[in-house]
């Protein structure tokens, strides 16, 4: 079996050079401060066609003969692959056949073509493409550009592990999505010396069925990351993880959307995560929960209409989705659309009594508008009976006792409210300066809206509390050197 170094990988590098992107690596303060460890991301959604496939098909290319490149090139690929491949080989003045297969992403295979290559779409999946691989290549002795199972490929995407070392040499943990496993097998060459863990969906889990049975073993792939969808591991990428103690560990769907949830929602990734999920929707318009999360990205890239729109389509597929609904009413809120949001949030409490969240959001929402303020009472009440400790109920039953004008009762919630709270929360802060003023205690409350201008400085409504009281102070201070 052909070896990988890390010469191959620098080799690799000076092939491609000048031809792809470095692409940047991010930090992640609140990633870091969960993990209790610096954390960085590598964005190689910035990389030409928008992802690290490029990398080890230059790497290939670059090594093909003059007649090699005149017969042009095949290889086969879900998406990312056929892509990478069909640019490179354009770039290359190189002809490209691309095997896909019906139900592949319908933009992924107008991409590809757009790129210039041929794509063949007579399997219906990908175990049956790789069969017609074969056929293709023996009917136009095309050279293979395989998509994992290549030394050449392998060494291209240890580039990726290469730059990590160089950009932050302090790195000693290197996580890598996996599929067919030429990433993770090339990071950890190129990243030599440092763990490297190689994470897979547990429903596309090629690699960990292989490490496990001391070779390839096809399976199946159903995870929405169908850019992880590789039927199979290849044979050296297994041997080069074995021999490099590559670590497995697997990842559920609602992993891999909490991930993805973050992505968009801290890391500001909305595009990948929406491209994503679009593609998922369109191989499989038939599961509600992928509607779930194309409806979450869009709200938090703030596309609320889509977002609206797209948990509706989920519902018609299934009516009784408790967290379409409550997702959709989340969304209603941002809208302003207040019975709409109600009316999804008294769902979700239908579906499921003990939703603690359900009861709090229509409590609050009640309290915030001034209205039906002792049944928000009761709502809030029961979300607190399901959630004691909760510092985020807690603070909107003082939120309600503020808007009846149980002023002492709402500062003493409020108060608690802040203890219970795990991170500080500029809401919080606001309600509780809110609730000091309204108990004569100024200076406390200019602390607590501080606090909240600190946690969000663009919070015009606070500043200006802040600026009205202090004048209220000057002018009262002012009447009484005028009245001695």
């Amino acid at each position: 079996m052909a070896e990988v170094s890390p010469a191959d990988v620098v080799a690799a590098r000076a092939a491609i050079a000048g031809r792809l992107h470095r692409t940047p690596i991010f930090s992640s303060a609140t990633l870091s401060k969960h993990v209790g460890a610096p954390v960085h991301l590598k964005a190689e959604l910035f990389q030409r066609t928008g992802s690290f496939k490029p990398r080890g098909v230059l790497t290939k290319l670059a090594s093909l003969s003059e007649d090699e490149k005149r017969r042009g090139v095949i290889g086969i690929s879900a998406g990312n692959h056929a892509q990478a491949l069909a640019y490179c080989s354009a770039l290359e003045g190189i002809n490209a056949l691309l095997v896909m297969w019906e139900g592949a992403s319908p933009q992924k295979i107008e991409a590809t073509r757009a790129y210039g290559a041929t794509v063949d779409l007579e399997a219906n999946g990908p175990g049956e493409a790789f069969e017609r691989l074969h056929e293709l290549i023996e009917q136009t002795g095309r050279p293979l550009v395989h998509p994992f199972d290549d030394p050449l490929t392998i060494a291209g995407q240890g580039t990726v592990g290469l730059e990590i070392v160089e950009d932050v040499p302090e790195t000693t943990v290197v996580i890598v999505p996996v599929g067919g496993g030429g990433l993770v097998s090339g990071v950890a060459i190129g990243a030599e010396g440092r763990r490297i863990v190689a994470v897979e969906p547990e429903l596309s889990d090629a690699l960990c069925r292989g490490l496990g049975a001391g070779e390839s073993v096809r399976v199946d792939p159903k995870s929405v990351a169908d850019g992880l969808s590789a039927p199979f591991a290849g044979e050296l990428p297994l041997e080069i993880c074995r021999r490099r103690d590559v670590e497995s560990v697997l990842v559920t769907e609602e992993e891999i959307a909490a991930g993805m949830r973050f992505l968009y929602g801290r890391a500001k990734r909305y595009d990948e995560a929406i491209s994503t999920l679009r593609e998922a929707v369109n191989m499989e318009p038939k599961r509600p929960e992928l509607f779930l999360y194309l409806g979450t990205a869009y709200y938090r890239a703030k596309e609320y209409d889509r977002a609206a729109q797209t948990l509706q389509e989920g519902l018609g597929l299934d009516d009784k989705q408790k967290d379409l609904h409550f997702q959709l009413g989340v969304v209603y809120e941002k809208q302003s659309r207040f019975d709409d949001a109600v009316s999804s949030f008294r769902r979700v409490i239908a579906l499921d009594p003990k939703n603690a969240e359900a009861y709090n959001y229509v409590g609050y929402m009640y309290a915030e508008k001034g209205q039906n303020l002792e049944e928000a009472i009761q709502l809030i009440g029961k979300a607190l009976d399901l959630e004691p400790e909760n510092g985020y109920f807690i603070d909107s039953l003082g939120w309600a006792y503020y808007q009846q004008g149980k002023y002492p009762e709402a500062l003493k919630e409020l108060k608690r409210a802040v203890m219970k709270t795990k991170e500080p929360d500029p809401v919080i802060y606001e309600h509780l300066g809110d609730a000091l003023v309204k108990n004569g205690l100024d200076e406390d409350a200019l602390a607590a809206w501080e606090k909240a201008l600190q946690l969000d400085p663009a919070a015009d409504g606070v500043k200006k509390k802040v600026n009205d009281l202090k004048d209220r102070q000057r002018r009262v201070k002012g009447g009484s050197k005028a009245s001695q």
